[in-house]
C-alpha cells in the first residue's frame, strides 16, 4: 500500500492519500512531538478535514490521543470500575454493580464508549425515569461517570462526555417523636428491639449497628470505637457510653445474652447484635410488621438517625461534638438531619415573643 505525497498541511497537520482507492488519512503531532497517523476511511476531503481540526482541537484543549480509544466499549468501562472498586475494597460494591447493569442493558456491554455522547445519555436518563426514580437514575449517571473517569486514568480514552444533570427534589424530613420510638419498640421482637434501640440512641447508620463487634465494645473505658475502615466515611469513631445510662444498660443487657447463648450452645458470639448468636444481616418482615402495628408504616431505620441528631441539638449539644459521635462530614448534611424539631422551634419563636410582653 502505497502512500502518496503531497498532501495538504494544516496547522501542525497534514492529510494525505494511501493505497489504490486514495483513502484519506490525516496526520497530526501531539504535544511531545510524537506523530499520529489515523484513516477517514472517507475519499471525501471535508471529512478529512473535519477528523483533521477535532484532533487539533483536542489537541488545544490538553487532550491526550489513545490509538486504541475507538475500541473502547461500554463492557470495558464497567469491568475498569470493576477492577478499580475490588482493588479498594468497596463497602457499597454490589449497589455500583447492579447500576453498572442497568447502564450495560441500555447501550449494550459492545456499545463503543466514544458513542455515548451527552444526546446518548440524555435518552439513558428519559429511559430510565419512566420505571426509575430521579436519585436511582443520577446515581446510575455517577457510576457510569466514575466508569470514564477511571478508563482515562488508566490511559484507555482521552476523553469523557459531558453527562446530563438530573435534578432530585426528594429530601427526606421524617423523623420519630419519642412516643412514636416507643412504641415501636414495644412492638419488636427482642433481637431487632436492641438493634432498634441502639440505633435511637446513637444514630449510627444501620449496617454500623449490625457490623457492631464485642472487641469494639470497651467496658472498662465504657466506650465503643470504631476503627477507620468500619465507617462509611472511613474514618474512626468513638462513643462514650458510660455516660448514658440507657446505652449502659442495653450493652449490659446484650452482654449477659451473649453469654447465655455461648453457655447454650457452646459457640462464640462475636456481634453485639444477634439471634441466638447468629449475626442480624439486614432488617426483615418482622421490622416491618411491627411498624405497621405501631402505626408507622411511613417510617424507616435510617429514619432513626434524624430522631437522634434532633435529641442531640435538643441537649444542647454542640454541632461538632454531635457530628464527632454521629460520624457525619459536613455540618449542612448534619443541619440537614437535626433541625426540623418543632417543639425546640417553638421554644425558640417563645422566646422572641418574650420581647413583646
Amino acid at each position: 500500500m502505497s502512500e502518496q505525497r503531497g498532501s495538504e498541511p494544516r496547522r501542525e497537520g497534514r492529510i494525505f492519500a494511501r493505497g489504490k482507492r486514495g483513502i484519506l488519512w490525516v496526520a497530526w503531532y501531539d504535544c511531545d512531538g510524537h506523530e499520529h497517523r489515523e484513516s477517514t476511511k472517507s475519499c471525501d476531503p471535508r471529512v478529512a478535514d473535519r477528523k483533521l481540526r477535532a484532533r487539533l482541537h483536542a489537541k488545544e484543549r490538553g487532550e491526550r490521543y489513545v490509538l486504541q480509544a475507538r475500541r473502547v466499549t461500554v463492557g470495558d468501562l464497567l469491568d475498569g470500575l470493576r477492577e478499580h472498586h475490588e482493588m479498594r475494597g468497596t463497602k457499597s460494591w454490589p449497589r455500583i454493580r447492579q447500576c453498572g447493569e442497568h447502564v450495560a442493558e441500555h447501550f449494550g456491554r459492545d456499545a463503543r464508549a466514544e458513542r455515548l455522547d451527552y444526546a446518548a445519555l440524555e435518552g439513558y436518563v428519559k429511559a430510565r425515569r419512566r420505571t426509575a426514580a430521579a436519585a436511582t437514575v443520577r446515581f446510575e449517571l455517577a457510576v457510569l461517570a466514575q466508569a470514564f473517569k477511571v478508563a482515562r486514568q488508566r490511559g484507555r480514552l482521552a476523553s469523557a462526555p459531558m453527562f446530563p444533570t438530573v435534578p432530585v427534589r426528594n429530601v427526606r424530613t421524617a423523623s420519630f417523636t419519642d412516643a412514636e420510638v416507643s412504641a415501636l419498640l414495644d412492638a419488636l421482637p427482642e433481637p431487632l428491639r436492641a438493634v432498634t434501640e441502639f440505633a435511637s440512641l446513637t444514630g449510627w447508620r444501620l449496617m454500623e449497628c449490625l457490623r457492631l463487634r464485642w472487641p469494639r465494645v470497651d467496658f472498662e473505658a465504657q466506650a465503643i470505637r470504631l476503627e477507620p475502615g468500619e465507617t462509611k466515611n472511613r474514618r474512626g469513631r468513638v462513643f462514650p457510653f458510660g455516660a448514658m445510662p440507657r446505652l449502659a444498660a442495653l450493652l449490659e443487657r446484650q452482654r449477659a445474652e451473649r453469654w447465655r447463648v455461648e453457655r447454650a450452645r457452646g459457640v462464640a458470639v462475636e456481634h453485639v447484635s444477634h439471634r441466638d448468636g447468629i449475626p442480624i444481616k439486614d432488617l426483615d418482615d418482622a421490622w416491618r410488621a411491627a411498624r405497621r402495628r405501631a402505626g408507622l408504616e411511613d417510617r424507616r431505620f435510617h429514619d432513626l438517625r434524624r430522631y437522634a441528631a434532633t435529641r442531640l441539638v435538643r441537649a444542647g449539644v454542640s454541632r461538632t461534638e454531635a457530628m464527632a459521635l454521629m460520624g457525619h462530614e459536613t455540618e449542612s448534611m448534619f443541619v440537614r438531619y437535626a433541625l426540623n424539631d418543632l417543639p425546640m422551634l417553638e421554644r425558640a419563636v417563645a422566646k422572641v415573643a418574650a420581647l413583646d410582653a
